[in-house]
């Protein structure tokens, strides 16, 4: 397992939970945060919901199903390029290509880059630049997590109006070491376009950063922390016991309540309710104590429930937004 060592991400294999994919971890960043100790993942009430805590996995989507277009889609802003990030370009431009120095001398005459070159080597990166950027957009995969379970936003935005669940995840597991914090501006980051090419002053991670883990302010009620793998639209494993609640929506109805708690008996989770608090536009959580295996036996021999309160027989995967 990879060891939290430096500042850079670095690509590993993970081997508990995931297999050997390749994943994108950081270490101890200049951004980094205190993890707590739990965080949470609303869900609707689905098939794909339910195979995924019978196989102990979770979905990781790629950006580009995002339900944000903002998010990992930062532009390229060559105003943010100095002549000492152009010159550094050029250099590894002709270390790479070997490029003779007569043409250099074209490239820069009297010393100095030639404005009318510099706009076409500029509109040759900001094109392979973006380029890049889609690629990860189209590659890469985030799972998104929350430190609150009881953001009524939340409940109605990702979980089905209040009719899925919650889960609680413990932190201190191997899956988390790739963990990282969302935050939040009112001004879109620029990517200086030489970047991704010749290293300028910013680090792999704060590359990362600005492209995958940078919204809006407005979003800021989400307290978002995201994992990111190298490969989307696949789900990853987690251990047994990383799971250690789930959280029951207030309108969720008691024949799923029991669906989830069969499937999860003997698993050491904790089960909670959602309820309204007397006094306050807000829920609460109430732990429940009930043994899934009796209750669902005697659901079963009830009276099936309504038609709307059945859950969807479509089998998809996730729905396309960051959950």
């Amino acid at each position: 397992m990879v060891e939290i060592a430096s500042e850079n991400l670095t690509v590993t294999n993970e081997r508990e939970g995931a297999g050997d994919t390749p994943s994108i971890s950081r270490g101890d960043g200049p951004n980094r945060q205190p993890i707590p100790p739990v965080l949470y993942k609303y869900q609707e009430f689905a098939p794909h919901t339910l195979e995924n805590l019978v196989r102990r996995q979770i979905w990781f989507s790629k950006p580009e199903t995002f339900n944000d277009p903002f998010d990992c889609a930062i532009p390229i802003a060559d105003s943010s390029a100095s002549d000492a990030d152009w010159e550094r370009e050029l250099q590894a431009y002709k270390e790479d290509r070997e490029i003779q120095d007569s043409t250099l001398a074209d490239f820069f005459p009297n010393g100095s880059r030639d404005p009318e070159v510099r706009e076409v080597v500029r509109q040759a990166y900001e094109h392979t630049a973006r380029e890049w950027q889609e690629r990860t957009r189209t590659r890469h995969g985030v799972c998104c997590f929350s430190s609150v379970n009881s953001d009524l936003l939340m409940w109605g935005h990702y979980a089905d109006k209040h009719r899925g669940l919650c889960l609680g995840f413990r932190t201190d597991t191997p899956l988390f070491v790739k963990l990282h914090p969302v935050q939040y501006s009112t001004e879109v980051p620029e990517q200086n376009p030489t970047e991704p090419f010749c290293g300028t002053t910013e680090s792999p991670y704060e590359l990362l950063r600005k492209f995958l883990l940078v919204k809006s302010q407005c979003w800021a009620y989400e307290q978002e922390w995201r994992l990111v793998h190298v490969e989307g639209n696949k789900a990853y494993g987690y251990g047994a016991g990383d799971l250690v609640a789930v959280y029951f929506g207030l309108e969720m109805p008691e024949a799923w309540r029991e669906v989830v708690g069969k499937l999860l008996d003997g698993t050491g989770t904790e089960f909670y309710k959602m309820k309204r608090h007397p006094t306050k536009f807000a829920v609460v959580s109430e732990q429940m104590d009930f043994h899934p295996t009796v209750v669902a036996m005697k659901a079963s021999s009830s009276t099936p429930a309504p038609r709307d309160e059945a859950p969807s027989p479509k089998t998809r995967p996730p729905p396309a937004r960051c959950r």
